[in-house]
């Protein structure tokens, strides 16, 4: 599980009834069984330190109080600023694997899942797997979190960057396969009997299998020895084994030279895109991780774009242009510690509401409402859509994938409570087909007096439409 140090014991330490310990074993080989003891029926937390991340091992039943309380301190302590793999074991049944962007939100969450638990007590504990815990919030998953952030992998131009599903199986049939009946070395087992597309898919999207295709030439030496031309998967059926032995071929690959073409099903096509294969593993942690929280997948991009460096750059808006309008007049509003009425007002006045803009409330569920819609001079929904957009939440938009994709973009700038600027493109579902679009969007935060003191109530954000055509 670890890295070597040296003796064979990947680095970290265990918590106990009686405090902190050092790590005598990560439960490698022969000495399982002792980690299982340990875990299952002396309660204590494990913690192994590697390189990119810590992992943490525990069995949420067995677990000791002692070890749960003290597991915060150590994390800061010795492991402040990695990814936290939470790791949740039965004796009976698969582990339930959950990241976390740091140690915080990791902790925060273990200790809501374990009193909820304890409330749980007189009930049938048999159930196991991601349905007897509760869900993170997204913002504290760390694939959803750098997701929009991440930078995503370029449109394969060598032909249309979403393809349907017989020609892209088509494609694949001199592919070989990762699947639970081999393993990243083994030469077995590589090719199916029937290569047909029907087969195909069926290996992509109901078998979980990760479809890999290279030059024949290449066509049984190990997957290790070169960086492949495809790689193609179904984020909602692709299995464990599976996906842990496309992140570990991707570490090998990542120190070749080379790109190649990830392929994925959205749920309506093939999306195409091109990368290296050290962009893979963020882009394929995050499109998992939003498929394993039964999100809808979405077809656009959104990546965050650091505003100062416009600003200093020959890319500079005009004073004139809405963004610039909108960034000058909500820093007077909060250096004058307005609620934002004024600022609207003026905005209004402006003409802000003629061009593509939306206000958003946050109402007493904390979910986003598009209080206000004004689509501009481009529609990409009818006008019976827009006017029952308003009032609705932002996530039940015709489009609810893209409707995720905002709301993650625009939870971003709540937490934040500064104005963020996301550079979008992708293929949206508008009220008369697919059409592929290009966009920037700045948001900006108001402020509101809470209970707390003051929070954000609402965010206003506006867009400049800059490509729309039908596909």
């Amino acid at each position: 599980m670890g890295e070597d140090d040296g003796n064979g014991v990947g680095r970290g330490f265990w918590l106990t009834q009686a405090g902190r310990e050092d790590r005598h074993s990560d439960g490698a080989g022969g000495e399982a069984a002792m980690l299982f003891t340990m875990l299952h029926h002396f309660g204590w937390v494990d913690v192994g330190i590697q390189s990119d991340r810590t992992v943490v091992r525990l069995n949420p039943s067995t677990a000791c109080a002692e070890a749960l309380q003290a597991l915060p301190l150590h994390l800061a302590e010795e492991a402040p600023s990695t990814l936290i793999e939470l790791v949740l074991v039965d004796r009976d049944a698969e582990p339930v694997d959950i990241a976390f962007l740091e140690a915080e939100s990791a902790c925060r969450y273990l200790d809501t899942m374990m009193s909820q638990r304890r409330d749980d007590i007189g009930e049938d504990q048999s159930v196991w797997g991601a349905e007897a815990f509760p869900m993170p919030q997204p913002y504290e998953l760390s694939d959803t979190l750098r997701y929009p952030l991440a930078s995503p992998l370029r449109q394969d131009l060598d032909d249309h960057g979403h393809v349907d599903e017989e020609r892209f199986a088509r494609s694949l049939a001199m592919a070989e396969w990762l699947a639970p009946v081999n393993t990243a070395d083994c030469l077995k087992d590589r090719r199916l009997v029937e290569s047909t597309p029907e087969m195909v898919s069926f290996a992509l999207r109901s078998l979980g299998w990760v479809g890999i295709k290279r030059k024949w030439s290449l066509h049984g030496t190990s997957f290790r020895s070169s960086v492949p031309e495809v790689v193609a998967l179904d984020p909602v059926a692709i299995r464990r084994e599976a996906l842990n032995q496309l992140v570990a071929l991707c570490e090998v690959w990542a120190p070749m030279a080379g790109e190649l073409t990830f392929a994925w099903w959205n749920g309506m096509a093939w999306v195409r895109e091109k990368g290296h294969p050290v962009q893979l593993i963020d882009r394929l942690r995050a499109i998992c991780r939003i498929a394993a929280n039964d999100e809808p997948l979405t077809l656009v991009d959104s990546i965050e774009a650091p505003i100062h460096q416009i600003l200093a750059s020959s890319q500079a808006w005009a004073a004139t242009h809405p963004f610039s309008v909108i960034l000058t007049r909500w820093q007077e509003e909060k250096a004058a510690a307005g609620t934002g009425e004024g600022m609207l007002r003026d905005l209004e006045r402006l003409g802000l509401f003629q061009t593509r803009t939306k206000l958003l409330v946050i109402d007493a569920n904390e979910d986003l409402r598009i209080a206000r819609y004004a689509p501009g001079g481009v529609q990409v929904w009818d006008d019976r859509v827009h006017r029952a957009m308003e009032g609705s939440r932002l996530i039940d938009v015709p489009d609810r994938g893209l409707g995720l994709c905002v709301q993650r973009d625009l939870r971003s700038v709540q937490r934040r409570r500064e104005p963020v600027l996301h550079r979008c493109n992708g293929v949206v579902a508008a009220s008369d087909g697919l059409q592929m679009v290009q966009w920037s969007r700045l948001t900006v935060p108001l402020f509101g007096a809470g209970e707390g003191g003051e929070r954000v109530s609402a965010l206003l954000s506006t867009c400049e439409l800059e490509h729309a055509a039908p596909i």
